[in-house]
């Protein structure tokens, strides 16, 4: 193989872009699923008395702490998926499993 048929190497910045991309989607994950976790958490616990559907302990928890409440607790979540998220994506990015070209973006 000649080396003007060769890709092109990957170049540093792009390592750099999947790295933070992954670890934004990571943040976006878990800022999505948080208050469901929390409401799930909740009902295994047995704090579901006077509201036993889903529904139900959203609105009591929305009710009693608002939208606070609804992200109690995200910080350890927050801390333990955003970096395994990026090095996910990063890696896949860098070994080439992922389709993306964020090389070419300007």
């Amino acid at each position: 193989m000649s080396s003007s048929e060769e890709p092109p190497a990957a170049k540093p910045e792009s390592a750099l872009k999947s790295f933070i991309s992954g670890g934004v989607g990571g943040i976006c994950v878990v800022l999505v699923g948080h208050p469901l976790d929390l409401i799930k958490v909740r009902m295994q616990t047995g704090a579901a008395g006077e509201s036993a559907s889903v529904f139900g302990m959203f609105a009591n928890t929305f009710a009693k702490e608002g939208v606070r409440g609804l992200y109690r607790g995200v910080s350890a979540p927050l801390v333990a998926v955003t970096p395994m998220f990026a090095v996910s994506f990063w890696g896949c990015v860098s070994i080439g499993h992922c389709d993306c070209n964020l090389a070419s973006s300007t």
